[in-house]
């Protein structure tokens, strides 16, 4: 079915999406609670990967992937309107893939309720992205 592909997809980039937000947030986390509360999420993120509906190839990839970004948002000091107009970037195109997802449920309900919202969002997202300065 074409929706189970879009599932997978969208369950990727927001798993993705996660290792990257979570590296930021153990950059910023400056004192012992913030940084265990930071080791936790990531302990928990990380185990949850464990559950995705992959086989063990492309879930150890998907692995890789994630503690490389992981790695990079929590050591790299990119400049302010680089993280801006990545997040939104990041944000529409997971808006967008859901959008996808509901019209290829093959009935209305989802499209006009999900689908509708999750497209209007990436296309805001992805305006805001192509012009963010900060």
């Amino acid at each position: 079915m074409n929706s189970d592909w879009i599932g997978v997809a969208t369950l990727v980039v927001v798993h993705l999406g996660f290792a990257a937000l979570l590296g930021a947030f153990a950059r910023r986390a400056a004192d012992l609670p913030g940084r265990s509360a930071a080791f936790l999420a990531a302990l928990a993120y990380f185990g949850s990967s464990l559950s995705l509906p992959l086989a063990l190839w492309p879930k150890a990839g998907l692995s890789l992937a994630s503690a490389g970004l992981f790695a990079y948002f929590g050591r790299q000091h990119a400049p302010a309107n680089w993280q801006a107009r990545l997040a939104w970037l990041y944000a529409g195109f997971a808006m967008l893939l859901i959008l996808g997802w509901s019209a290829a449920q093959g009935w209305f309900s989802p499209l006009a309720s999900l689908g509708a919202a999750a497209g209007w969002a990436g296309v805001l997202a992805w305006r805001r992205g192509l012009s963010a300065t900060g």
